[in-house]
């Protein structure tokens, strides 16, 4: 019995979450003729149907569907000849059809040079609705896409409707289960519609769930720290070694090593240590403090690294950074309570910043007559240096006041 197969939602009809985000889709795909936007980005976590729910509508409305992802692309000009091509010639059989593009955030290297200018092109003159999905709408290079695609947000389906939908399998099945291992093996898989079948279908033997092999799952799965607790452990600790393995026991990542390109000033991506650590350092005596922020700051040199040269092992390195940076010798002797919260997206810090440096690079683009695109690649970075080496008499010639000056000093 394979239930992910026979269970996959393939009509609209065998949905269990997300409908009115749903319809949404459906009205885009059914009257694209109309549409302001000529491109949809589908956004869900892992297992939230976000693919299958595009082969459910292309079944329900007759259309055909093109499927591509990362691995479809070599270069511009292959991009071009599928998706360019697709995007404007009617379907063999003259039925309309939906392009897919699956997990574009996915494409790395080499092969996302042209990808993201080339795809918002081809949307600018598409004659058939072209529909992304992606499990990270903030990635960086998905900006200029964005603004031209409608975007839907899929939730993980809550444990109500994850119930429901597994007592309907069980019935069908005739699997013996109770309602309280139902319940544990919702809570082992957050939401992820894809892993509850998996799951169900790995302990389930001779038409029964297997409570032993369903605690072992529950073992495996539980043994991650959550990030709460964790830090209180961490915080409380003075040994480095237990510090390094609550690390590797995190339900989040050590470090953000994606490539998005962030400023260093945003704390984001919930989803990695670094950034919860940095927001939630104890206000302790400054050179304790100072030393533990080196720490940290060697551990994203070394993030750096792996990103530039694909080195993982340095990862080790990054454990043990940020392990020795919780040995808070005051933190623990004078037990101080912390509460703890989520690393912040400082978008208000981040705005500020963003508009002074634009109102630099138009004054520099107005007095040397070139664009801010071109000022901001072959000018600004000099500017920072003069700005440092307080050549007065350029600065001046620049028409920059004081703020200016400043912020070009940093």
């Amino acid at each position: 019995m394979n239930l992910l197969k026979k269970y996959s939602i393939k009509y609209i009809k065998d949905l269990i979450s997300n409908k009115k985000e749903v319809e949404k889709i459906i009205d885009f795909v059914k009257n694209y003729k109309n549409q302001e936007k000529r491109s949809l980005i589908i956004n869900g976590p892992t297992g939230s149907g976000k693919t299958s729910i595009v082969y459910a509508i292309s079944n329900d409305l007759n259309l055909e569907i093109l499927e591509l992802n990362s691995s479809d692309f070599r270069d511009e000009n292959s991009i071009k000849s599928i998706i360019g091509n697709a995007s404007k010639q009617q379907s063999l059989f003259f039925k309309s059809k939906i392009i897919l593009l699956d997990e574009i955030e996915g494409i790395y290297g080499v092969n996302d040079r042209g990808f993201y200018p080339t795809i918002s092109e081809i949307i600018d003159n598409t004659a058939f609705p072209i529909i992304l999905t992606t499990s990270d709408l903030n990635e960086e290079k998905l900006k200029d896409i964005k603004k031209k695609s409608v975007c839907i947000n899929l939730n993980p389906a809550t444990n109500q409707e994850q119930f429901l939908f597994l007592k309907d399998i069980i019935l069908k099945e005739k699997i013996k289960a109770t309602d309280s291992q139902l319940i544990d093996l919702i809570n082992l898989n957050n939401g992820d519609i894809r892993a509850l079948l998996i799951d169900l279908e790995l302990i389930t033997i001779n038409n029964k769930i297997n409570q032993d092999l369903l605690e072992i799952l529950n073992n495996v799965r539980n043994k991650k720290e959550t990030i709460i607790n964790g830090l209180n452990k961490l915080f409380s600790s003075n040994n480095l070694k237990l510090n390094s393995e609550l690390i590797n026991n995190f339900d989040v990542e050590i470090a953000d090593i994606s490539k998005i390109n962030k400023s260093p000033i945003v704390f984001s991506n919930e989803d990695a240590l670094f950034y919860w650590l940095e927001e939630n350092l104890p206000k302790i005596n400054p050179k304790e403090l100072n030393y533990i922020i080196n720490l940290l700051s060697k551990s994203e040199v070394n993030k750096g690294r792996i990103i530039k040269t694909q080195y993982w092992r340095l990862l080790i390195y990054i454990n043990a950074l940020v392990a020795a940076s919780t040995l808070m010798k005051e933190y623990n002797e004078q037990k101080l309570s912390l509460t703890f919260r989520s690393p912040k997206q400082n978008f208000r810090l981040w705005s500020l910043i963003s508009k002074r440096k634009t109102i630099i690079l138009k004054k520099i683009s107005n007095r040397t007559h070139t664009s801010i695109s071109r000022t901001n690649k072959d000018i600004y970075p000099y500017l920072k240096i003069i700005a440092r080496n307080n050549n007065e008499e350029i600065i001046k010639e620049l028409d920059l006041n004081i703020e200016d000056i400043a912020y070009l000093s940093k």
